[in-house]
């Protein structure tokens, strides 16, 4: 039976996403579906299932209208931030071009340093890609939700939002079994830490990555034919062909295959700690430190906890409803945060 998507995250037992006559959860919270296959998971006991929903027990201390507000979307504001994006790479780009015009060795002792800032704005899209997945563009209307953010947002980034869904689905709807997409990566990220183990872990962690959220060809055809159209095309008439083959490999392929993973792999680490808690909300984090803000999670994605219990509240939302939290709800103010990169983690009233 396909899968559909609501967005329910941890209120919802696993099993009604399966079978429609099981009971659902009361107060759960309601997303647009979207039919994209079948969810494999594993049995689990019921005692289990309660230890994970109990994860999100703090959203009960606020008003159902007051979240209602929070939940709404703003397609100008979704497609502003991927435009912005976009247009930050180019100016970066052209910038390190017209460098290079002036002094060749000056251009590529700058280059590490754009590359940086352009895998961080790439960092921005995927976040971008991610909110498109929970309907968090424009709810109202999934086909115009979805096609906004393939054209700007997920086919810049080679992937495609209905494919990222299939696997994204299943880390909030089986968070931490084996079914976890983002445990498995977890787990395998540990060996980064290992002796030699560094460059291996990096190379599969990128490539699985790509594996998920573009594992249909087809999804693959249409970023290449957005990325032909929109950079290759009109920089091959305005500079020649050459020229403009080495720009694209210059300020896209190579800033999103060789620093964004770097970029993704610290946040990705952050979110979760699969070995710290058994719940959802003991294990997953809220990362505010101002590296975290202007490197790692440059679209305000470090309220991570938020997202996991508000699951179609938009990214750029994250940070009002977090402080508001912070001031209503003790629960909440338990839960973990950080603010060094990497570092240790204390109770979020510890933090702000």
């Amino acid at each position: 039976m396909d899968t559909k998507r609501h967005g329910l995250a941890l209120l919802e037992d696993p099993q009604s996403f399966v079978d429609p006559n099981t009971p659902r959860i009361r107060n759960a919270e309601p997303q647009i579906p979207r039919t994209t296959g079948n969810l494999p998971r594993e049995p689990r006991s019921r005692s289990e299932r309660a230890r994970e929903f109990a994860a999100v027990e703090f959203r009960n201390e606020l008003p159902q209208d007051v979240l209602a507000r929070y939940r709404e979307t703003n397609v100008l504001v979704s497609s502003s931030l991927a435009v912005g994006c976009l247009v930050s790479i180019t100016a970066v780009a052209a910038g390190v071009m017209t460098l290079y015009q002036v002094s060749w060795p000056l251009a590529v002792a700058f280059y590490p340093l754009a590359g940086a800032v352009i895998a961080r704005q790439q960092r921005g899209l995927e976040l971008l890609v991610h909110d498109g997945s929970h309907r968090a563009w424009y709810r109202k209307n999934p086909k115009v939700n979805d096609f906004l953010t393939n054209v700007l947002a997920a086919y810049p980034s080679f992937t495609d939002v209905a494919q990222y869904w299939v696997f994204h689905k299943i880390h909030h709807a089986d968070y931490g079994s084996e079914q976890d997409p983002c445990k498995r990566r977890f787990e395998s990220m540990r060996s980064a830490f290992e002796p030699g183990g560094l460059l291996p872990t990096m190379v599969s962690y990128a490539t699985g990555w790509y594996r998920e959220a573009a594992r249909k060809p087809a999804a693959l055809v249409r970023a290449a034919a957005w990325h032909l159209c929109v950079f290759l095309i009109p920089l091959g008439m305005a500079l020649g062909w050459s020229t403009a083959l080495i720009a694209w490999a210059l300020f896209w392929l190579i800033p999103q295959f060789a620093f964004l993973p770097w970029l993704r792999f610290i946040a990705e680490l952050e979110e979760h700690d699969y070995s710290d808690g058994q719940t959802e909300s003991s294990g997953t984090y809220t990362n505010v430190g101002w590296l975290h803000t202007w490197i790692v999670h440059p679209l305000k994605d470090g309220y991570h906890l938020i997202h996991h219990a508000f699951p179609s509240v938009p990214q750029w939302k994250h940070k009002a409803l977090h402080k508001l939290l912070m001031e209503v709800s003790p629960k909440y103010r338990s839960s973990r945060g950080r603010t060094k990169l990497l570092g240790g983690s204390t109770a979020l009233r510890n933090v702000d």
